[in-house]
C-alpha cells in the first residue's frame, strides 16, 4: 500500500525536527558531543550524503536508509564501512508516498537492533525516494534514538527522539492514513 504525503503536510516536514548544523559547522566533533559519545543509543541516518558524512568522519549509523540520489541527482555513497552489515534491504517508496513496504522494512530493522547487540548495520536501499522516511523513524524507534538527516543546500539535522516527537510523528503519519 503507498501512502500519499498532501503538500501541505510536505511544506510542515521542510522545517527541521531537530538541530541543524550548517555544513560549514559540521565536523567529527559536533557529531561526537552530540550523538556518538552515547554508544548505547540507535543510530539512523537518512540520506546518501548523510550517511556518506557520518561515515567520513568515521562513525556508523546502526541503520542507514539511502536511494543513490542527492536532490534528484545520481549519488553513489561511499561504503566504508562495506563489510559491517548484517543485512541489507532493498525496498520500494515511490517519491512522495510512504509505502507499507518501507514501514515493513523499518519495523523489521528496529526488531533486528534491539534483539540483538552485534555491531553490524542495517542498510535500506530505497527504489525511490528515502525523504519521508525520517518520519516514521520518529514515530517507530524508541525514545533516545539519534536521527541525521540532510535538510537541502543547508547542513544536516541531529534529533534525539523523544515521546513528543514520536506523538507529532504520530500524529502526522495518521493524516495521510498510516496507523503506527
Amino acid at each position: 500500500m503507498l501512502y500519499k504525503v498532501p503538500e501541505e503536510i510536505k511544506d510542515e516536514l521542510k522545517k527541521p525536527f531537530g538541530k541543524l548544523v550548517l555544513d560549514s559547522e559540521l565536523s567529527r566533533e559536533v557529531l561526537l558531543s552530540s550523538a556518538f559519545a552515547d554508544n548505547s543509543s540507535l543510530k539512523v541516518s537518512v540520506g546518501d550524503r548523510t550517511t556518506e558524512r557520518i561515515q567520513i568522519f568515521g562513525f556508523k549509523s546502526d541503520l542507514e536508509i539511502v536511494d543513490g540520489y542527492e536532490q534528484r541527482k545520481p549519488f553513489q555513497t561511499k561504503r566504508l564501512w562495506e563489510n559491517s552489515y548484517r543485512r541489507i534491504l532493498k525496498v520500494a517508496n515511490p517519491a512522495g508516498f510512504i509505502s507499507s513496504e518501507s514501514l515493513s522494512a523499518l519495523k523489521d530493522s528496529l526488531k533486528i537492533l534491539l534483539e540483538s547487540s552485534s555491531l553490524l548495520s542495517i542498510r535500506i536501499e530505497i527504489e525511490g525516494e528515502e525523504d519521508l522516511l525520517a518520519l516514521p523513524v520518529f514515530a517507530i524507534f524508541p525514545p533516545g534514538t539519534f536521527v541525521f538527516y540532510g535538510q537541502p543546500n543547508l547542513g544536516m539535522v541531529l534529533v534525539r527522539l523523544e515521546n513528543e516527537l514520536a506523538e507529532k510523528s504520530k500524529s502526522i503519519l495518521r493524516r495521510i492514513g498510516v496507523e503506527i
